[in-house]
């Protein structure tokens, strides 16, 4: 990608550059803090979302003013940062309110072009080449707004989203290329595209939803369906391979509307009702829905496999869930739990093929993800003694339940029944964030789960890995590799005397790269044990976070590079690879500098109590 800010290398790069070698550092920088998301398009540029509250934000010669400063509320910026690595431009997307902005996203099209939404509180929005005004004019609650992007960083097209109280929208590409807009709003009404919507709870205190699809070119409205109860509700979009547009989301009000005929009663208003459905996606009219029901509060997500087959996935807190004519009962009858489910429906007119119950006595998680070969996977955790799911079952290492054991297994995607199950086993709870636990596949037919345990031992597969803090009052990670049949080939761990957190990266497809298993974690003990290596944290006393990356061999879960992010304050770091096979490296740091092979950045706060962030490319 030339001999600029990255240096040879790359995606592409030269053989005598080693892997894991960083190119020179971006550094982000103000009085206060920053914080920064990539976002690699395929032509080898990065757009960055940045969020700072420093009163001038400084990135590459260039500076940006905050517009409020010394409030301490986080503002928004975009920057571009071209394939050599120079800084292109450096553009404010700032509210002007005492309530922080929710970040700019990027999305792009086939071409590479950016596109960009996000929301602001405050009374305007000061954005390139316009200003937008709140519609409420107190500026306490969020307009949203879209648009795309020039290649010289001024707008093409911009699109608002605007009621009198908080509005999201969110965007997403199908395989085709058709832009698809998704957002809620609270207020009694909102305007978007020369339409306006009204919300079905009139009071505009409760959030409507809608998906339009627009013309990428100029943003202009091709259609719009609207998913509106007297309550909350949800609604994601979801696509196959194909182009197919499905939704899947949930309501709390008595009834459910698409597009402005009712088409689901709520079971008990007030709880959340789950539902699954598919729109035409030429003119956005509803083809059919399906309804996932308890008396109590229901969720669900779904995904698609490679042949266009659709599975949901989602829990359930009711004595019983009705779908499509069949019935599943919660393992614990007062429905003060959540039960899982998996569902396979026909994609044609959304009848169920068959329902599947994850189920113990107390709290249930599940999630799916699928592979190039058709295979799907679930993964998730239980906190009852047993777990039954598919005519499998599971016992929990403490048996009273009280704390989450997790599990992998295959599906038997023509019955829903479970072709293999294993579990991850210890007298402490195992999974991260209130026990999720998602796995990934590689293109090969394996699949991974990274994670953590407390407690002084986990068991996967025969194998124990052992805390070690001796208490088992904290955390260690792990990431393991099970092929197809469910026979584990390898387990790592990533252990130390405080808590440590594990990730793998994915592509931007949303699955691991074939040639490579890249990762990111923290640490906050005094050193991290991995791959039979020692690494220091630059805080001795292990009361601060450090941050690593790194990779994977895949034959064996041995390092084939790694590399730690450590300021004697807090780190954090990630990689995001692109489609053309560049991996970019980004995080922030909290203490007066930070040194990356031989490269230091300074934190522009001489204290080193506040965030600084960085960017950076990195040989895969």
């Amino acid at each position: 990608m030339g001999n600029g800010l990255w240096g040879c290398g790359g995606g592409n790069g030269a053989a005598s550059v080693p892997s894991g070698t960083i190119r020179n550092l971006v550094g982000i920088s103000g009085d206060k803090d920053e914080v920064v998301n990539l976002y690699p398009d395929s032509l080898g540029n990065i757009f960055a979302g940045i969020n700072f509250t420093s009163t001038t934000l400084l990135m590459g010669g260039k500076s940006l003013a905050n517009t409020t400063p010394n409030t301490g509320v986080f503002h928004s910026a975009t920057a571009k940062v071209n394939s050599d690595g120079t800084i292109a431009w450096l553009q404010g997307f700032q509210g002007n309110g005492a309530m922080q902005d929710n970040g700019i996203n990027f999305i792009f099209d086939h071409s590479g072009n950016p596109f960009f939404y996000g929301d602001f509180e405050g009374i305007q929005l000061l954005a390139p080449d316009r200003t937008l005004t709140n519609t409420d004019p107190s500026g306490t609650t969020s307009d949203a707004y879209a648009g795309k992007y020039k290649s010289d960083g001024s707008i093409d097209w911009f699109d608002t989203f605007l009621s009198n109280r908080n509005d999201q929208v969110f965007l997403q590409f199908d395989p085709s290329g058709n832009l698809y807009v998704t957002g809620r709003f609270v207020g009694a009404t909102m305007t978007t595209g020369g339409k306006t919507l009204t919300n079905a709870d009139n009071s505009g205190n409760t959030a409507d939803t809608f998906i339009e699809k627009i013309n990428p070119i100029d943003g202009s409205l091709l259609w719009l369906t609207t998913f509106a109860s007297d309550s909350w509700d949800d609604v994601f979009p979801v696509f196959d391979s194909s182009g197919n547009l499905y939704a899947r989301g949930d309501f709390q009000g008595t009834k459910l509307a698409v597009g402005g005929t009712n088409v689901l009663t709520n079971s008990s208003p007030g709880s959340t009702d789950a539902f699954v459905a598919r729109l035409d996606p030429t003119t956005g009219h509803l083809s059919w829905i399906t309804g996932f029901s308890s008396n109590k509060s229901d969720f669900i997500s779904m995904i698609t496999d490679s042949s266009g087959n659709i599975y949901a996935f989602g829990s359930f807190m009711g004595p019983t869930l009705t779908a499509g004519g069949k019935t599943l009962t919660n393992a614990d009858n007062s429905g003060n739990t959540s039960d899982g489910f998996v569902a396979n429906l026909n994609s044609a007119n959304g009848a169920l093929v068959w329902l599947t119950g994850v189920s113990s006595t107390k709290q249930d998680l599940v999630s799916l993800t699928s592979d190039s070969l058709g295979d799907v996977y679930l993964s998730g955790s239980f906190f009852g003694p047993t777990l039954s799911v598919g005519g499998k079952t599971l016992t929990n290492a403490d048996a009273s339940g009280n704390t989450a054991d997790n599990f992998l297994g295959r599906l038997n995607v023509n019955n829903g029944m479970i072709t293999w199950l294993v579990s991850f086993s210890g007298p402490g709870s195992s999974g991260s964030f209130f026990g999720s636990f998602p796995a990934v596949t590689d293109s090969s037919g394996n699949v991974y789960v990274s994670s953590e345990f407390s407690g002084t031992t986990l068991t996967v597969a025969g194998q124990t890995l052992t805390n070690a803090d001796s208490s088992g009052n904290t955390t260690d990670a792990f990431i393991a590799k099970f092929n197809s049949d469910g026979i584990l080939k390898w387990l790592s761990s990533f252990s130390g005397d405080g808590n440590e957190f594990v990730n793998l990266d994915t592509d931007a497809s949303g699955n691991l790269k074939s040639d490579g298993l890249f990762f990111n974690g923290t640490f906050m003990s005094s050193k991290l044990l991995a791959d039979g290596q020692t690494f220091a944290n630059a805080d001795s006393s292990g009361k601060t976070q450090d941050a690593f990356v790194g990779r994977l061999n895949p034959t064996d879960g041995t390092f084939m590079w790694f590399l730690p992010i450590s300021s004697v304050g807090d780190d954090y770091a990630s990689l995001v690879p692109d489609t053309a096979g560049n991996l970019y490296l980004s995080g922030t740091f909290k203490g007066p500098t930070l040194t990356l092979q031989g490269q230091t950045l300074t934190n522009a706060d001489a204290s080193g109590k506040t965030r600084d962030a960085f960017l950076t490319r990195i040989v895969p």
